[in-house]
């Protein structure tokens, strides 16, 4: 069977490409929202050149820390004269139905493709999202841009533009760690075989800086996935963006050097975090609880899902990490194989502001004012559910 409404998706991008309707793409901040966002814009300029001028055509990337995850007000009022317009949100939105409805009254016509778990609903829009009530495509886990992916192989005729886009949706797949089975390990495999038709400038730069030269997977990640997922924003721009579709030289240059520079820094600033909450736990007698729930206001928001992973792998306990703001915090939480943080959070949902993602690795937003309610539920929640052990 077919992913639910792929087909429909890719006849509407034919039908605005064909009439060179006014495009919003607003992709998700992290590597997997970028070459979504990437992967897609390319098949508008396939389809017609005259997106090559950008004039119809506007990229947006949310700011997860001053704007919020997923599709949000602040956004919006920023996107709104473009309106009326063609707006696909990319690896988010799934979850934002409220913000959808907004955008809709605002003239946009939404189509949503996302890979996240469908939490109170399915929005108003022409949804592609394989969790949905209806999908009867037997597999479930791709990562967004391997779904894109899908979408541009019904659009594109092109081999040498199939192999690339290939290649960036294994690049995501690996980065955003969905399982490596069904589906996926052929993206990957497929994706893998074909690095070497990236021509791209800036990643070619990024390679040849980090001396990649081989397909090794520890290489691929450390000298390029981890600088591509350590993306910043400028202007609501993401840099991994930038640096694949940008072509000049020297631009790629800058750009890759800032990448590989916040690499560094983001392992650095995981390691600070790790070393913390164990120093916190040593304190507590190295007595864990049913879930790790720590908070910094020195932390550093983009460090806190990989050094959550990094104490899920130590303590085999779901850990939430969080930034603690002026007057709400921002977290990200990894749990043990067979738990669901999805549905933890949601046990709690009258306490966070918004939420989602997927059952091993989600985000998450709360009031100050409700950080110990939060913590209390999460606690009762895994009290309740115990976490199935490894057999």
């Amino acid at each position: 069977m077919a992913i639910k409404n792929l087909d429909q998706a890719v006849q509407r991008i034919i039908e605005a490409a064909k009439n060179q309707e006014r495009i919003i793409i607003y992709g998700d901040s992290d590597m997997d929202g970028a070459i979504s966002t990437v992967i897609l814009k390319e098949v508008f300029e396939y389809l017609n050149p005259f997106y090559l001028q950008e004039g119809n055509l506007k990229v947006y990337f949310p700011d997860r820390e001053s704007e919020g995850y997923g599709i949000n007000r602040k956004a919006l009022e920023k996107l709104s004269n473009p309106a009326p317009a063609l707006f696909f949100s990319l690896d988010c939105g799934i979850t934002n139905i409220a913000e959808i409805q907004l955008a809709k009254q605002m003239g946009f016509e939404v189509v949503v493709i996302d890979h996240h778990q469908i939490i109170g609903g399915v929005p108003d829009a022409l949804v592609v999202d394989p969790h949905q009530p209806g999908d009867e495509h037997p597999f479930k886990q791709f990562a967004n841009a391997g779904l894109v992916l899908r979408l541009a192989q019904l659009i594109v005729k092109d081999a040498e533009i199939l192999r690339d886009f290939s290649a960036l949706a294994a690049l995501a797949s690996i980065g955003d760690k969905v399982p490596e089975a069904g589906e996926n390990k052929e993206i990957i495999e497929v994706g893998m075989s074909n690095l070497d038709a990236i021509k791209r400038i800036g990643y070619q730069i990024l390679a040849d800086s980090q001396d990649f030269r081989n397909k090794n997977r520890d290489e691929l990640g450390q000298k390029i996935i981890n600088p591509l997922n350590r993306a910043s924003h400028i202007n609501n721009v993401n840099q991994c963006f930038l640096l694949l579709t940008c072509k000049d030289q020297n631009i790629c240059q800058k750009i890759s050097q800032s990448l590989i520079e916040e690499s560094q820094k983001k392992l650095e600033e995981k390691r600070k975090v790790t070393d913390q909450v164990n120093q916190r736990i040593i304190n507590r007698d190295g007595q864990v609880d049913q879930v790790i729930f720590e908070g910094d206001k020195y932390w550093d928001l983009i460090a806190l899902g990989s050094a959550a992973s990094d104490l899920v792998s130590r303590y085999n306990k779901p850990v939430f990490l969080f930034k603690i703001g002026p007057e709400e915090s921002i977290g990200s939480a990894r749990l043990p194989s067979k738990a669901n943080g999805v549905k933890a959070l949601e046990s709690c949902q009258q306490y966070l502001i918004t939420y989602g993602g997927h059952p091993p690795a989600c985000g998450f937003r709360f009031k100050n004012e409700n950080q110990e309610n939060v913590g209390k539920g999460l606690i009762e929640y895994f009290k309740n559910n115990p976490i199935p052990q490894d057999e």
